[in-house]
Protein backbone atom coordinates (compact mmCIF):
# COMPACT_ATOMS: atom_id res chain seq x y z
CA UNK A 1 0.00 0.00 0.00
CA UNK A 2 2.99 2.36 1.25
CA UNK A 3 4.63 1.73 -2.26
CA UNK A 4 1.77 2.51 -4.13
CA UNK A 5 1.06 5.74 -2.68
CA UNK A 6 4.93 6.88 -2.57
CA UNK A 7 4.52 6.67 -6.81
CA UNK A 8 2.60 10.16 -6.40
CA UNK A 9 4.17 12.55 -5.69
CA UNK A 10 1.90 14.33 -2.95
CA UNK A 11 2.01 11.40 -1.01
CA UNK A 12 5.45 11.04 -1.03
CA UNK A 13 6.66 14.55 -0.23
CA UNK A 14 3.22 14.50 2.53
CA UNK A 15 4.31 11.59 4.37
CA UNK A 16 7.64 13.04 4.47
CA UNK A 17 7.06 15.79 5.99
CA UNK A 18 4.56 14.33 8.86
CA UNK A 19 7.99 13.37 10.07
CA UNK A 20 9.20 16.04 11.03
CA UNK A 21 6.08 17.38 12.77
CA UNK A 22 4.64 19.30 9.76
CA UNK A 23 1.01 19.63 9.97
CA UNK A 24 -0.27 18.51 6.33
CA UNK A 25 -4.00 19.39 6.20
CA UNK A 26 -4.15 18.00 2.26
CA UNK A 27 -2.36 16.19 -0.44
CA UNK A 28 -3.97 16.29 -3.82
CA UNK A 29 -3.55 16.93 -7.76
CA UNK A 30 -4.81 20.03 -8.53
CA UNK A 31 -4.71 22.05 -12.17
CA UNK A 32 -1.62 19.71 -13.03
CA UNK A 33 0.66 19.88 -10.12
CA UNK A 34 0.95 18.33 -7.08
CA UNK A 35 -0.28 20.21 -4.05
CA UNK A 36 0.79 19.42 -0.56
CA UNK A 37 -1.34 22.34 2.08
CA UNK A 38 1.01 21.99 5.25
CA UNK A 39 2.27 24.73 8.15
CA UNK A 40 4.97 25.01 10.52
CA UNK A 41 4.74 24.97 14.40
CA UNK A 42 1.90 24.99 16.45
CA UNK A 43 -0.80 27.72 16.79
CA UNK A 44 -2.96 28.75 19.03
CA UNK A 45 -5.60 31.22 19.61
CA UNK A 46 -4.42 32.59 23.04
CA UNK A 47 -1.01 33.72 23.63
CA UNK A 48 1.83 31.29 25.55
CA UNK A 49 5.29 31.93 25.64
CA UNK A 50 6.52 27.97 25.94
CA UNK A 51 4.32 27.60 22.67
CA UNK A 52 6.43 30.89 21.00
CA UNK A 53 9.48 29.16 22.53
CA UNK A 54 8.75 25.93 21.08
CA UNK A 55 7.94 27.25 17.78
CA UNK A 56 11.08 29.51 17.51
CA UNK A 57 13.40 26.35 18.29
CA UNK A 58 11.05 23.79 15.54
CA UNK A 59 10.00 26.16 12.85
CA UNK A 60 13.77 26.74 11.38
CA UNK A 61 14.42 23.10 11.65
CA UNK A 62 10.88 22.41 9.49
CA UNK A 63 11.45 24.91 6.99
CA UNK A 64 15.06 22.99 6.47
CA UNK A 65 13.47 19.38 6.21
CA UNK A 66 10.77 20.98 3.90
CA UNK A 67 13.74 21.76 1.49
CA UNK A 68 15.49 18.81 1.81
CA UNK A 69 11.90 16.56 1.47
CA UNK A 70 11.32 18.20 -1.85
CA UNK A 71 14.82 17.80 -3.08
CA UNK A 72 14.70 13.90 -2.45
CA UNK A 73 11.35 14.36 -4.60
CA UNK A 74 12.77 16.12 -7.34
CA UNK A 75 15.56 13.34 -7.29
CA UNK A 76 13.05 10.64 -7.23
CA UNK A 77 9.90 12.36 -9.82
CA UNK A 78 12.65 14.02 -12.59
CA UNK A 79 9.83 14.51 -15.11
CA UNK A 80 7.24 15.66 -12.57
CA UNK A 81 9.57 18.65 -11.56
CA UNK A 82 7.96 21.70 -12.47
CA UNK A 83 4.14 20.05 -11.33
CA UNK A 84 6.28 19.18 -8.06
CA UNK A 85 8.20 22.73 -7.20
CA UNK A 86 5.21 24.90 -8.50
CA UNK A 87 2.19 23.42 -6.61
CA UNK A 88 4.41 23.70 -3.84
CA UNK A 89 2.71 25.72 -0.60
CA UNK A 90 5.77 27.16 0.50
CA UNK A 91 7.53 27.75 -2.75
CA UNK A 92 10.15 30.69 -1.43
CA UNK A 93 11.65 28.31 0.19
CA UNK A 94 12.62 25.84 -2.74
CA UNK A 95 14.63 28.70 -4.47
CA UNK A 96 18.12 27.51 -5.05
CA UNK A 97 17.24 23.58 -5.22
CA UNK A 98 16.44 23.53 -9.10
CA UNK A 99 18.24 26.02 -11.50
CA UNK A 100 15.14 26.52 -13.15
CA UNK A 101 12.88 28.07 -10.32
CA UNK A 102 13.89 32.23 -10.29
CA UNK A 103 13.04 34.96 -8.31
CA UNK A 104 11.86 37.59 -10.29
CA UNK A 105 10.55 40.79 -9.55
CA UNK A 106 7.59 42.36 -11.46
CA UNK A 107 6.88 45.39 -13.17
CA UNK A 108 4.56 46.51 -10.20
CA UNK A 109 7.41 46.06 -7.87
CA UNK A 110 6.40 42.24 -6.09
CA UNK A 111 8.58 39.47 -6.02
CA UNK A 112 7.19 36.18 -7.85
CA UNK A 113 8.81 32.19 -8.37
CA UNK A 114 9.09 31.46 -12.20
CA UNK A 115 9.38 28.46 -13.78
CA UNK A 116 12.63 28.75 -16.73
CA UNK A 117 12.41 26.67 -19.00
Amino acid sequence: MTRELDSMPCHYIGRRLRWAGISVTDETEKYGTWRVYCSFGRFYITYNPLLHMYNALVVPLQKRWYRQVYRMALRKFPDEAYAIVMGADWTELLVGLDNRLVRTKGPSGITRIDWRE
